[in-house]
């Protein structure tokens, strides 16, 4: 008698794929999303409405301005603050060029409505 053959395993899901919060998956950790259950509801908030704690936890994930997030948060900036800072109030918070252009792009973005 033959041994039946082992069936082979599918490649591992792209990481960008793999559900990011195991918790929202509890049945399926690290599978992909399309095979998982629906994520909880995710409040959508304007940057506006963000407290200075919220705005640094925003902050502190976006790609290029998690290093502001402590400084805004140690200002005690929140969503509608942000809007009314410039380049000069950035300066005076001892902020890098880079920072400053990034953040005031960011500023940009939700003046104009699209954060």
């Amino acid at each position: 008698q033959s041994q039946p053959q082992p069936q082979p395993q599918p490649p591992p899901a792209p990481a960008s794929l793999v559900a990011p919060f195991p918790e929202w998956f509890p049945e399926q950790p690290g599978q992909p999303v399309a095979a998982a259950a629906s994520p909880p509801q995710l409040r959508l908030v304007r940057l506006t409405d963000l407290d200075a704690g919220e705005l640094a936890a925003y902050l502190e994930g976006h790609p290029s301005l998690g290093e502001v997030a402590p400084v805004m948060l140690r200002e005690r900036v929140n969503g509608s603050a942000l809007l009314l800072l410039t380049d000069s109030d950035l300066r005076e918070l001892g902020l890098p060029l880079g920072h400053r252009k990034n953040l005031l792009s960011l500023i940009a973005s939700a003046r104009a409505g699209r954060v």
